[in-house]
């Protein structure tokens, strides 16, 4: 058999995102109890996940539902220092 003139394309390498959902903003806002503006003035501040952009225009974003659960958990880890 003659080999074949078929090349074989690799892909270019992406490393996967985080695991876990992508939350639109009514979801982060159920998730978090903070309201639209405070969360982008948290985002602002660096104390809150930065969203991930979901289409080349930023216009749609999300955020990874496993970073909101390691902020929550961080801030439940701090209530119970100063409760201590």
């Amino acid at each position: 058999m003659a080999p074949s003139s078929k090349k074989l394309r690799r892909k270019p390498y992406r490393a996967p995102p985080p695991p876990g959902r992508l939350l639109r903003m009514q979801a982060v806002v159920d998730f978090s109890g903070l309201s639209v503006a405070q969360i982008r003035e948290h985002c602002e501040r660096g104390d809150f996940p930065r969203p991930v952009k979901i289409t080349r225009t930023g216009r749609a974003i999300g955020w990874y539902e496993t970073e909101l659960i390691q902020w929550r958990d961080e801030r439940l880890a701090a209530r119970e220092e100063i409760e201590e």
